[in-house]
Formats: structure tokens, C-alpha cells, sequence
């Protein structure tokens, strides 16, 4: 059998901070290729990770009713869970009034809240979900499973910080790979983290996360990503993971405003700031410039601090 992932979409009517109006056009271009994509491969399942809307509010119904009809002949079965984005203040209870609670009442998707076991062409599968709460990320735990008898392969749908170990400290809480207790889990669909993680193996779980489709960050990392998806095929010996390049993608001069201000010049402190910043909101796309520069900002000068917010307002940020 094989399985499609789709990182957090972010669909948007009103396009994001920093992006041009193309945004949500770009953001169907690519889903059709996917769509095409998944026809072609014969996918049998198609998983999104969560954050399939931008913005929570004032969603225009002419967006709910294109991922409608755009998942409506979608190959295969599609399940879901949410992200921080699909949520609202109450959390989980809130989705029926929520922009993705439409696409689940519509059928687009399938809400996956529990642990089930699918089979297909013989292959046994747990699906195990790993839905958005505020305190997803405090508990690696939260992203282990508890492995049913007789299936032949355990995979985690999550959307967390799940991000790759490394020796300087992130701007944000994160669950680093070897944290997360992995017995019994063969592999993690993760979303939530933007930039692409790839395919890593560690303590014998596969992680796996290649991007948003949505780029709704304008940084230096999304001027030099390259989209792509992920199929994962499992047979009941061996479970492989290939990946797909969207040649659909709109570039990113077209999709972004102008990146810095006309003119301006930034000495290399400065500009690590101003990066910290755009990883910070590319994470947290509704975090303000202010909280972000107070949250990345601890023991920066404070005029350096104030030059890189006037960079950053006059580039359109």
C-alpha cells in the first residue's frame, strides 16, 4: 500500500504577512499537482498533518468550498488531524465552528482521534494521532504510541515541534527526535515545523517531515527551498519512504513582497537577530513582530533591537 503526506497547507484567502496576493493561488497549483500525483502513484491513503487553514477567523467561504471541491475526487482515503491553526480558544470542541470543521462535515476528510487499524491489500496499519493541544510539546510522550496486537506496521500522525537534535538551543519549546519514546513506533508524520526535516531514522523510528506547503514565512529559508512531498510504501516486510518534487511552485520573488527594505545594510549581529526573528513567526505565524523581537530580543541592545523592527516594519514585515 502506499500513503501520501501533506504538511500543513495553510490555505489562505487574505495571503499572509509579507506574501503577494498569488499566495493562495500558488497554494491550488500545488494541491492539483499533488492530486495528479496521488492519481498516478495509486496511493490508497492520503494524511494531513494538521494547519489546513492559515487563519481562523473571517475564512472566506469561496476558500472552504474550493478545498471542498478539490478533495471531493481525491484518490483514496484522506484522514486528518489539527494543528494550532484549525483550533480555536476552546480547542478540540471548537472544530465544528472551526473553517476545518467544514472540510470534516463536508467529508473532505476524515477526523482521525483515535487509534485505528486499517487494512489494505492484506497490509495491517495503526494510525495513532497525535492532535495540536497547547501542551502537545512539554511531554515527548505525546508522540509515542501504544502498539496494537497484530498489525504489521505503527505509525504516529503528529503536529509538534518535533525537530532534529542539535547542540545550540532553539528560540522555542521543541521535542528533539531522540527524546521521543519510539518503542513500538515504526515511524512519525510530523507536522507543525515549516522548514523541511526530510527522512531520519533514529532509535530505529523513521521521522518524517518535509515541509508546509504553505510558505507563509518570507525568509532566507524559503528563498532557497525546494517543495516537495512524501509517499511512503509498506508492504508487510518493508516499509520505504520516496520523495516527490512540485514543479507547480510559484517562485519565491514572486510570492514575497520585497525581502528588506530598500537600501538598508545590516552588520552580521543584526542580521542573525532579524533571522532569529522570521524562524520565530515562520514557526508562529500568528505571533506579532513585537512579541517576537521581546521573546528572541533578551540581552540584544536595545538600539539594535530598535534599527532591526524599523528594517523589518519598512520592508513590509
Amino acid at each position: 500500500m502506499k500513503f501520501l503526506v501533506l504538511n500543513d497547507i495553510h490555505a489562505a484567502a487574505t495571503p499572509p504577512r509579507g506574501c503577494r496576493a498569488i499566495y493562495s493561488e500558488d497554494i491550488f497549483r500545488m494541491l492539483e499537482e499533488v492530486k495528479e500525483i496521488a492519481r498516478e502513484q495509486q496511493v490508497d491513503v492520503t494524511i494531513s498533518t494538521g494547519d489546513m487553514f492559515h487563519h481562523k477567523q473571517g475564512v472566506a467561504d469561496w476558500l472552504k468550498e474550493r478545498l471542498i471541491l478539490i478533495f471531493k475526487d481525491w484518490p483514496g482515503e484522506k484522514l486528518a488531524i489539527v494543528g494550532n491553526h484549525d483550533l480555536g480558544p476552546a480547542g478540540w470542541i471548537s472544530i465544528p465552528k472551526q473553517p476545518m470543521g467544514v472540510l470534516f462535515a463536508a467529508e473532505s476528510f476524515e477526523w482521525l482521534r483515535e487509534d485505528v487499524v486499517r487494512e489494505y491489500n492484506g497490509v495491517k496499519v495503526q494510525w495513532s494521532p497525535a492532535n495540536w493541544f497547547d501542551e502537545i510539546d512539554e511531554d515527548p510522550a505525546n508522540f509515542g504510541l501504544t502498539r496494537m496486537k497484530g498489525v504489521d506496521w505503527a505509525i504516529k500522525i503528529s503536529h509538534g515541534s518535533l525537530v532534529k537534535p542539535r547542540k545550540s538551543p532553539y528560540p522555542f519549546t521543541v521535542v528533539p527526535f531522540d527524546t521521543v519514546p519510539t518503542k513500538g513506533v515504526d515511524a512519525i508524520l510530523n507536522g507543525h515545523i515549516h522548514n523541511d526535516q526530510g527522512i531520519t531514522e533514529v532509535n530505529d523510528c523513521i521521522f518524517v517531515c518535509c515541509g508546509s506547503l504553505g510558505r507563509v514565512a518570507r525568509d532566507d529559508y524559503n528563498y532557497m527551498r525546494k517543495m516537495r512531498i512524501v509517499i511512503g510504501t509498506l508492504t508487510k516486510e518493508e516499509m520505504t519512504f520516496d520523495t516527490i518534487p512540485l514543479t507547480s511552485a510559484i517562485s519565491p520573488d514572486e510570492l514575497y513582497l520585497a525581502k528588506t527594505a530598500p537600501g538598508a545594510e545590516l552588520d552580521e549581529p543584526m542580521a542573525r537577530f532579524a533571522r532569529d526573528i522570521e524562524k520565530l513567526i515562520s514557526h508562529d505565524a500568528e505571533r506579532g513582530l513585537d512579541e517576537a523581537i521581546e521573546t528572541v530580543g533578551k540581552g540584544v541592545d536595545i538600539g539594535v533591537r530598535r534599527r532591526v523592527k524599523a528594517l523589518l516594519e519598512e520592508a513590509g514585515f
